[in-house]
């Protein structure tokens, strides 16, 4: 009889399994872009390959944002102490490595945005054709 009650509620269960060659970091990328994966039975390959990429620039995405703003934080907080710093000691040499630092840390900054950006499109664009394809399967 238990055996029965857990088949019926693994039927009924909304969760879909995915194949062995998703990883989990990869199913994670995917749910979290609310597509829905009911009526899919993941025996199309090229499909399959179609949301590894999505899943790859979801992941590579939220990763170059993440270290954007890691960078340009810390550049803000070094601006923020060179600006800070009383010039009227003897500390101009540290309030200069503390602009040049910041410059820096700007600099290196800008690569990561411009690939959140570039990641983003490159999303989207992929995003429209799996959507697409999962709403004919509905």
């Amino acid at each position: 009889m238990i055996i029965i009650i857990f088949n019926a509620l693994s039927s009924f269960s909304q969760e879909v399994l995915f194949p062995d060659d998703f990883t989990n970091k990869e199913i994670k990328n995917l749910n979290q872009l609310n597509l829905s994966f009911k009526n899919y039975s993941f025996d199309d390959l090229n499909f399959n390959k179609d949301l590894k990429d999505l899943a790859f620039f979801n992941a590579k995405r939220k990763q170059n944002k993440v270290w954007a703003y890691v960078f340009s934080t810390a550049g803000t907080m070094l601006l923020a102490s060179g600006l800070a710093i009383d010039s009227d000691k003897d500390l101009h040499g540290f309030k200069a490595l503390m602009y040049i630092s910041s410059a820096a840390y700007y600099g290196i900054s800008i690569p990561f945005f411009v690939g959140n950006i570039k990641n983003k499109k490159q999303m989207k664009k992929k995003l429209i054709f799996v959507e697409d394809k999962l709403n004919t399967l509905k």
